[in-house]
This record gives C-alpha cells, structure tokens and sequence, in this order.
C-alpha cells in the first residue's frame, strides 16, 4: 500500500533525501502499523513523540490504510 508522510525538524534527519516537511510517498505491506512505519524509515520509535495521521493524533500501533497521510513530529520544547 503507498501512503504519504512528511517528517519534521530533526526527524527529517533519518530520511536526507528529502526536506522536512516535504511530502513524500512509500510503500507498506498492507495492515502494516506506525512501529512497522517507523522501522523502515530508520526512525527510533522514541523519537516520534507525535504521530498524526489524516490529521488526527495516533498511538504507534495505529494499523495504517492506502492514502493515509503521516505526519511525525519529535518531542516538542518551551516553556
């Protein structure tokens, strides 16, 4: 199944072929989770505090569909 994801600041370091925030498309078995997303970009788990799909905040193991949109975020800071 093809999805479409974009990583954000320094996650985006895991995928140098494209820029953070781009939009790219990967290929996934079917029924494959965001643990199984993350595995293949290289990404460790722990780095991807937040985990959107379709615009809605997901646990890691969300089974992800065709067309799903992803968007993963590190830890965010402030204060």
């Amino acid at each position: 199944m093809r999805i479409k994801v974009r990583v954000f600041t320094k996650l985006a370091e895991y995928v140098p072929e494209h820029e953070p925030g781009e939009t790219f498309v990967i290929d996934l078995p079917e029924n494959e989770d965001m643990t199984g997303l993350l595995r293949q970009l290289g990404i460790p788990a722990e780095e991807a505090k937040i985990i959107m799909v379709n615009g809605r905040a997901r646990l890691p193991d969300h089974i992800l569909h065709t067309d799903d949109e992803v968007a993963l975020f590190p830890p965010i800071g402030g204060g």
